[in-house]
This record gives C-alpha cells, sequence and structure tokens, in this order.
C-alpha cells in the first residue's frame, strides 16, 4: 500500500511524495514524486473534506502574505500533474494556518502577526464565492490586546458542535470563539463571541478540541507543557484543569513556579490519531543536543491523558512538519530537513523508529498531509 502525500514548506513549493509504509520485510520509502510551484513559503496546507481535489495554502510571507485555492487531481505512480490554480486573496500580516469550516462554507486564516482572523466564503464546489475586493468586515477580526503582549493568532479550528470557529492567540495566551453566521447574501461570515483564557503557561500554541467542544488540550510554546481544561468550568474554578504535563525529554524540566522551560526550547506541534486515541507533542531547539523530542500520550475514554512517553529520534532538529499516515507517524526536522518513520510495535507495545531506505531529507517542511 502507498500513500500520497502532500507537504507545506518554508519554500517556493509543495512537495508531492509517495510514502511506502514499512512491512515485517521492508524498510519504509518516501519517494518525492515533483514539485508542485504554488507559491512563496506555502506551509500550511488544508484539502477540502469532499472536494478531494480541492486544497488550500497560506503563503506565510510578510512580502506578498497570500492564501490560494489550487486543484490537484489523483495521478498515477510517476505522473507529473501540475496545480491548476481556482483562486487568491491577500491576507494581513502573515497567514500561518488555514482550516475549511462551518460545514465547508467558509476558510478560516490565522494571521499571525497581523493578530487576526479572516473568514473566505466558500463555494459548494469549494472555491472562493466572492473576489478578494468584496472581503471586508466582519470577514476580518482584529484581536485586541488583553496583555502586554500583541495579540498573534496561529490557529483556526472548527468547533461544529458549538457552530463555532476557535482561534489560538499565542500573545493573548488564550482562544477567541468566533461565532459563525451569513451575511445578507447569505454567505458565510462570522463574529467574535468572546475569549477563552488558558491561563497555565505561557505562548499557547496549537489545541485540540473534544468533539462536545467541553475538553480543551493546548500545547504551550514557550513553557514545553500541554495543558488539559474542562470548560464545564468557568476559568476560575480549581475543577477547570485538569492536568499539566512536561513535555520535555530527561535533563530538561519546566519550574512549575514561573512556567519557564529550562535551556528556553519551544513546543511546536500537537496532533492527534482518532483511530488509536494517541497524542503527540513536540519540543524543538533543546539547547546542547544533537536532536529534539517528541511526546507521546493516550487520550483515555474519560478524556484524561496519561502521562508522556518520551521518544528522541535518531535525528532532525526543529520539528514542525508532524502527522500520522495510516499506521505511522512522521516527523520532519524543519532545520536539517531529515524525515523519521514511526511505526506502532505490537510485540513491546511502543512506538518504534523505522529507517527510511534510502534517508529522506527535505528543506524546510512544516507540515504534512495525506492527500485522500
Amino acid at each position: 500500500m502507498t500513500i500520497r502525500l502532500l507537504l507545506g514548506a518554508y519554500q517556493p513549493h509543495i512537495y508531492d511524495v509517495l510514502f511506502h509504509p514499512p512491512t515485517p520485510f521492508t524498510a519504509p520509502r518516501l519517494e518525492l514524486q515533483q514539485k508542485l510551484n504554488i507559491g512563496p513559503n506555502a506551509s500550511w496546507l488544508c484539502q477540502h473534506p469532499t472536494h478531494k481535489d480541492v486544497w488550500y495554502a497560506v503563503f506565510e510571507c510578510e512580502s506578498k502574505p497570500e492564501v490560494v485555492a489550487f486543484s490537484i487531481g489523483s495521478k498515477a505512480e510517476g505522473e507529473e500533474v501540475q496545480a491548476e490554480l481556482l483562486g487568491r486573496v491577500p491576507a494581513s500580516g502573515t497567514p500561518c494556518h488555514v482550516q475549511v469550516v462551518g460545514g465547508a462554507t467558509g476558510l478560516a486564516i490565522a494571521n499571525y502577526y497581523g493578530g487576526s482572523a479572516f473568514l473566505v466564503p466558500l463555494r459548494p464546489d469549494g472555491r472562493f464565492a466572492v473576489e478578494p475586493e468584496v472581503l471586508t468586515t466582519p470577514n476580518l477580526i482584529k484581536f485586541t490586546y488583553l496583555s502586554e503582549e500583541e495579540p498573534k493568532a496561529h490557529q483556526c479550528v472548527d468547533v461544529p458542535s458549538k457552530g463555532e470557529v476557535w482561534v489560538v492567540d499565542t500573545g493573548n495566551s488564550g482562544v477567541w470563539r468566533l461565532k459563525l453566521t451569513k451575511d445578507k447574501d447569505g454567505l458565510a461570515s462570522w463574529e467574535n463571541g468572546g475569549f477563552e483564557p488558558t491561563a497555565f503557561g505561557h505562548a499557547p500554541r496549537q489545541i485540540i478540541v473534544s468533539d462536545d467542544a467541553s475538553q480543551l488540550y493546548t500545547l504551550h510554546a514557550r513553557s514545553c507543557l500541554v495543558t488539559h481544561d474542562n470548560l464545564s468550568f468557568p476559568p476560575d474554578h480549581p475543577q477547570r484543569q485538569v492536568s499539566v504535563h512536561d513535555i520535555n525529554p530527561t535533563g530538561h524540566h519546566v519550574d512549575m513556579a514561573t512556567r519557564e522551560p529550562m535551556s528556553m526550547p519551544l513546543a511546536a506541534a500537537l496532533t492527534l490519531h482518532k483511530p488509536s486515541s494517541t497524542f503527540t507533542a513536540t519540543v524543538r531547539l533543546l539547547k546542547d543536543e544533537p536532536v529534539d523530542a517528541v511526546a507521546f500520550f493516550t487520550l483515555r475514554a474519560d478524556g484524561t491523558l496519561t502521562r508522556p512517553g518520551i521518544i528522541r529520534p535518531s535525528r532532525g532538529r526543529e520539528y514542525r512538519g508532524v502527522g500520522f499516515v495510516g499506521d505511522c507517524f512522521l516527523v520532519a526536522g524543519q532545520d536539517d530537513g531529515w524525515i523519521t518513520c514511526f511505526a506502532w510495535d505490537k510485540e513491546t507495545d511502543k512506538w518504534e523508529e523505522k529507517e527510511f531506505d534510502p534517508p529522506v531529507r527535505l528543506d524546510k517542511v512544516v507540515d504534512f498531509k495525506v492527500f485522500r
């Protein structure tokens, strides 16, 4: 079985690759099929949920920040298929994340340095529903200062059970809840529905929300912590905070009094593999270390997390591109380009590293997406 992947990167292209998972007799392989010249720093990707050939990408740059829709169909192995541009809209202040929301009626974009979020209405076929010059307020919501740091929007998460989009604000240490609505023409719009603080930890970067929106799991970049909050309780309630987990490897730790990590590493990516209830969180830029680290959790049936197990891959620095692919977990070192594969070993009941044959390096990868 082979699995097609698109890899977002800080490059002028997207990588189109084939992943061959490991077997009891063969090592995993990753084959570069082609480089899709989408645009500069097409870092974060998103696939339309029903029109599988329609994709979206952010150009994470200050010179010409944009969001594009493009189409790329299925292909035979070894065949080159060029991407077709379907539309583009200008962004405000370094877009870094994009997500289809509201039952595929809109596309939510997080603008990091702009401290804002932007909603682009979508047509049923996945194309942008309006021309760029028509996109005005309330499509763009700029967040207010709630602390000494400026707002920095880093991620948009669709929360269907609430009819909302939750936007992670790294500067304000919390989540903005944006309520999805419709404008006078019946197109997707939104309004600010308030702020949800994530008080324990510094610089929330990515979140995972339970299906009923009662449980919030947060990766704190500057604290290297994963926290679990029960949102059934108000922020100041003693039962609000369920657990706090230090995701640093041995020799590094977080001072829980200040919530500052030793030697200032940074947490980078939080992922959930629903079939196996596996959480992963990556730590990058560990001081005086040749490689960084990945923490693995198990999500219990009651919504709580097990204590993390820490894995140190054999190579790789600054893990940004991470993702579950079939029964495997792939992680890319943004700095050095090494890509590492882990597979679940049923005999040891652990994630085990599986060496690519041949070893794989792809520059500046920050996002893995399966072409479903």
